[in-house]
């Protein structure tokens, strides 16, 4: 292959990461196949009523409420300050008071890790002044690409799995293809550097150590120091806000779920040399282990300053303090809003002392050094974040900004980088949703005004429904817009002075955010592909399914056809296409990434169309043969509605085979089904409606038409390899591989479209 540029390899690292490391915890690692989908599903994002985690008190007749889990103090009283009712001890409503479920302590991905140790290690470039200087560290490209994708090696790629139904690991094989020989052989260096390290903390002599610890090549020994410190953060984390003890403690999981929980945690921290028992006792010793560990590193040859200092001075000698019993534990995090105590030395200020972080983006155009301080950004205010199904935000990031640099490879412009990674901050890393205080004019602050104003128009606004309005609007005055708007340059962008707000609807989306507004949902509907089995409740059946994809994201429709029909447009004329300030070159990059990135999209959206189409099926109870008919006669665009209503639809999902579905509990309950709208009075029965299914449909035949626009051609919908490979795979995940091949006759198919 080719030499690929650090920033096209820092790309596919970040693309691995989230391929391999999603569901992967820090320090405790996957979970075993029994507990992966009760864990996902007690730790998803959800809203949960106060009174789960909150017992009242009464001391003397003063009411108030104390938290029923070990909780971190800041937490607390953030919570108290969103929710009055705890602090005045007034009596909690279940059906009301409820607050995000991610706000809870919880065991953050291993993705985190890894951020925290490309930061580290690119960071050592930056100067005292936030300026970028390469001079300034010896630590090689290629080391740090190693070092980003260290603990991939050996993980499943999960991609290919969905794919092309193969189970693929990472391996010399993998690295090699996607990044060259170059990097394979850093990644063996650092892996002999490690074994060396592991060795030194085993040895029985602090000689032998010692002569081990020294024995390291120099060129992997911040790599090394930046693998450490990031697991110490980890567990820092862990200790301060308890997060064994809350999770041995769960009062919102299921007594049974709660049993599988609490023996995958025990059997964990066994494996870890760990005390199984004491979940408070197992913080301590990992606090002390992963201690003594960095102190170890930090006698390595060759430390950078850059590295080091803030490891030494902030991160180890805060620990010290609380191993020694001069610190509380709860002091090494804390939370920064109003009501917090700003005394997070171990994770907060050492994550501000890292040089990465004081890295000033405005006036410098280095693409990279902005990339990995947006991923620092994200990893602190989204670690605890997890999204329904078993993905975390941290992975839906990293998901996102791969679906949407894919396509683009080199013609993805660094802002728009920056917005695939940050473009939910400030929604769900604010006090509602993280406990924590981001906001849009943080980002201003820390980034520059365009970056802010871009990720305030992919913000929704607090009034769901209002914001899906605006999302409509500005979709419609997108698809109306004669050409590309680019933010940096088109006046309604530019103005610093303007306050920020979400979703401005008197505005098209530019394509600086398009892209990611279209790949945050591709993304979306790639994690709901990749684990169906981890979804639950109504977002595992087809009624929240469609009503997500046709409501709240039916809209990005209108932006994919605006893009559609601009590549359209350059087809036909390329040299009356309007671009600003590029060149012809320029202009064919970036429409050829644009089509390769639109092929992608409508790739996706066709697989998640057949495994909802699936999903219905499976409600209803039908055959294989019943579901392919189903699919093929869906997908057919000689078939009328009509005709398919009155041949296929009508005479197969019928109400007595959704009910006996129903009844053997293979179906929650009729109205989980997209085919019925829910009863507007309790007791009555669900309403047969299939308005939603005729919508879907209606889309699809609009993606069809958007694929004949630029000469994509369409998928086998029954009989393709990616289809194929998708049903079998989510037949795989969700028991079905013994699926019932007899079926009842269905009316043969017509032709002609109406």
């Amino acid at each position: 292959m080719s030499e690929l540029s650090f920033k096209a390899k820092l790309y596919r690292a970040f693309e691995l990461l989230g391929d391999t490391l999603n569901t992967e915890r820090s320090i405790l690692g996957a979970f075993s196949e029994k507990a992966n989908k009760v864990w996902a599903q007690a730790e998803q994002e959800q809203s949960l009523p106060l009174s789960d985690i909150a017992e009242l008190q009464d001391i003397n007749g003063v009411k108030s409420y104390n938290p029923k889990i070990p909780m971190h103090p800041d937490v607390w009283r953030e919570l108290a300050r969103m929710y009055p009712k705890l602090a005045t001890g007034e009596a909690l409503d279940a059906r009301k008071d409820k607050f995000n479920s991610n706000i809870l302590p919880k065991i953050g991905s291993a993705i985190n890790e890894a951020i925290l140790e490309v930061g580290m290690t690119y960071g050592a470039r930056i100067n005292a002044d936030g300026k970028y200087d390469e001079s300034r560290s010896a630590i090689a490209d290629d080391v740090i690409i190693a070092t980003t994708i260290y603990k991939t090696v050996g993980k499943t790629l999960k991609s290919l799995q969905l794919d092309e139904g193969k189970t693929q690991k990472v391996d010399d094989k993998v690295v090699r293809e996607r990044f060259g020989d170059a990097v394979l052989e850093k990644l063996h260096g650092l892996q002999d550097a490690m074994k060396s390290f592991d060795d030194a903390m085993g040895s029985k002599t602090d000689g032998e150590k010692q002569a081990l610890l020294q024995s390291i090549d120099p060129a992997y020994t911040n790599a090394v120091l930046a693998i450490k410190s990031a697991e110490l953060k980890e567990v820092v984390r862990i200790k301060s806000y308890r997060v064994l003890e809350a999770i041995e403690g769960y009062t919102h999981v299921p007594p049974k779920d709660h049993d599988v929980i609490k023996k995958e945690l025990a059997a964990k921290l066994s494996a870890l040399g760990l005390d199984s028992e004491n979940p408070a006792l197992a913080q301590d010793e990992l606090l002390a282990k992963k201690q003594k560990e960095v102190k170890a590193a930090l006698t390595l040859n060759g430390l950078e300053k850059a590295v080091s200092d803030p490891v030494r001075n902030r991160q180890v000698a805060i620990v010290d303090q609380v191993l020694a019993g001069a610190m509380d534990a709860s002091r090494m995090v804390g939370y920064e809003g109003p009501e917090g105590n700003r005394n997070g030395q171990a994770l907060a200020m050492f994550h501000r002392d890292l040089p990465v972080m004081n890295f000033a983006v405005k006036g410098q155009e280095n693409a990279n050094a902005t990339l990995i301080k947006a991923l620092m950004e994200a990893s602190r205010y989204h670690h605890n974040g997890y999204r329904k199904g078993n993905n975390s935000i941290i992975g839906h990031l990293t998901q996102t900004f791969s679906t949407g640099s894919r396509g683009l490879g080199e013609a993805l412009r660094p802002i728009v980088a920056t917005i695939l990674v940050l473009h939910d901050l400030a929604e769900d890393g604010g006090p509602e949703v993280a406990g924590l205080n981001n906001s849009l004019s943080m980002i201003r602050d820390r980034f520059s005004p365009l970056v802010a104003e871009l990720v305030a128009d992919l913000t929704d606004a607090a009034d769901k429904k209002t914001s899906h309005e605006q999302g409509a609007e500005k979709a419609r005055k997108t698809l109306a817009s004669e050409n590309f708007v680019f933010a940096d340059i088109d006046p309604r962008w530019t103005n610093p002075e303007r306050p920020l707000e979400p979703t401005n609807p008197d505005r098209p989306y530019a394509l600086t955010n398009a892209g990611p507004k279209i790949a945050d949902r591709r993304s979306t509907m790639t994690e709901m592909l990749r684990d169906p089995e981890a979804m639950s409740g109504y977002s595992a059946n087809s009624g929240w399914r469609l009503g997500w994809r046709l409501g709240s994201k039916g809209f990005v429709d209108d932006v994919v056809a605006h893009i559609t029909d601009q590549v359209q447009k350059f087809d036909r004329n390329p040299d009356g296409f309007v671009l600003p300030a590029a060149t012809v070159k320029e202009r064919k990059s970036l429409i050829e990434g644009l089509r390769n990135s639109l092929q992608d999209e409508y790739k996706v959206d066709d697989l998640f169309m057949v495994q909802n189409l699936t999903i219905i099926a499976d409600e209803f109870g039908l055959s294989e043969n019943e579901r392919k008919q189903f699919i093929r006669s869906f997908t057919n665009p000689d078939m009328p509605w009509l005709e398919f209503k009155e041949t296929v639809l009508d005479p197969i999902l019928t109400d007595e085979r959704i009910k006996d579905q129903v009844a053997e509990g293979k179906t929650p309950g009729m109205d989980y089904s997209t085919m019925y709208k829910r009863a507007e009075k309790r007791g009555e029965s669900p309403v047969r409606s299939d308005d939603n299914l005729h919508k879907y449909r209606d889309s699809f035949m609009r993606r069809l038409e958007m694929r004949q626009q630029i000469g994509v051609p369409p998928l086998d919908m029954v009989e393709g390899p990616e289809v194929k490979a998708m049903l079998a795979y989510y037949d795989n995940a969700m028991g079905n591989s013994g699926r019932d091949v007899v079926d009842k006759p269905v009316a043969a198919t017509g032709a002609g479209r109406g």
